[in-house]
């Protein structure tokens, strides 16, 4: 199964998106991925994402996914739904990525991303679910849950 069919065929990636929430899945097993989510978490201050873990649903693509009611976004295009759904100085610094054609954002998104192992290590367990927004964490392990 694809990744836009697995995620348009499940129901709570469905129930939240709908709900109007930027559904955030992110490699649960990355240092760097876990605590990009943390901070996320941090300066979401209009409640906007809900988090879901990429390994939990064998869709470990190595990118970071955003996913709203209308659409699916990937890589540096993520990052940039994500910043949008900030506001404020974040939303701006989001417009300014946006202006970089996507061919040389998604390079350097892919560069990180080959290196981020690498760089910041793995962990056994993801790091965010003992953090105080359990709330917002979503599994999407089941494809009709």
């Amino acid at each position: 199964m694809t990744l836009p069919e697995f995620l348009h065929s499940n129901k709570k990636v469905a129930e939240i998106t709908v709900s109007g929430y930027l559904l955030v899945l992110f490699d649960e097993k990355c240092l760097l991925c876990n605590k990009t989510a943390n901070f996320l978490n941090k300066i979401d201050v209009h409640d906007q994402l809900r988090f879901a873990e990429l390994g939990k649903c064998s869709l470990n693509s190595g990118t970071i996914i955003a996913v709203n009611s209308d659409s699916i976004y990937q890589k540096s295009t993520a990052v940039i739904q994500i910043l949008f759904q900030m506001k404020g100085v974040w939303k701006i610094i989001g417009l300014i990525i946006e202006r970089i054609p996507v061919k040389i954002r998604d390079s350097f998104y892919d560069y990180i991303a080959r290196n981020r192992i690498h760089w910041f290590g793995t962990i056994d367990k993801c790091q965010i679910a003992g953090i105080a927004f359990t709330d917002k964490i979503v599994d999407i392990s089941a494809i009709n849950q």
